[in-house]
């Protein structure tokens, strides 16, 4: 499963990221999956735990215009807003900060912007990761992603064999 995460920034960021784009493939299901029991184990040490984080370079970042530094020059048919309908031409419905995408759906290398230091978050609620942007003094952190979603894509995914 491909997810559109919205992102926030409580300083300035002008890499203007509005987003990260997330592949919840297998491996990432069960490492987000034994961090939560290492959270639920360390919190029954400490009930004043809130959250853990984990260094993971998983998310893409990306912003609503291209990097106009970038030499590759775009399609003026190909759009973030075309990408992101998900190859069905139905607007973008939000859920909880984050959007299923196709498993079709990239982002292109224009709109992408460097992240680095990413590290997941695991609290009670779900999965969500910070990272600075390149050459900035700010963060960016993305929306959860409910531990609810994580499960059914977990229980789906081995009964299809797939991801």
């Amino acid at each position: 499963m491909k997810l559109i995460v919205k992102c926030t920034s409580p300083e300035f960021s002008p890499d203007d990221i509005e987003w990260a784009f997330v592949t919840l493939d297998a491996p990432l299901l069960e490492r987000a999956l034994a961090r939560r029991r290492i959270f639920r184990q360390s919190q029954l040490q400490d009930d004043e735990l809130y959250d853990l984080f984990f260094w993971d370079n998983r998310p893409d970042f990306f912003a609503r215009y291209s990097n106009q530094d970038r030499d590759e020059s775009l399609d003026e048919e190909e759009s973030l807003e075309n990408t992101l309908c998900d190859h069905t031409g139905q607007p973008l419905e939000w859920a909880h900060d984050l959007h299923r995408v196709s498993d079709e759906t990239s982002i292109p290398d224009a709109y992408l912007r460097a992240v680095e230091c990413t590290q997941m978050r695991v609290d009670a609620h779900g999965i969500a990761w910070i990272g600075h942007p390149k050459h900035v003094d700010a963060d960016i952190r993305t929306g959860t992603i409910p531990w609810e979603l994580l499960e059914s894509q977990r229980l789906f995914g081995a009964q299809s064999g797939g991801q």
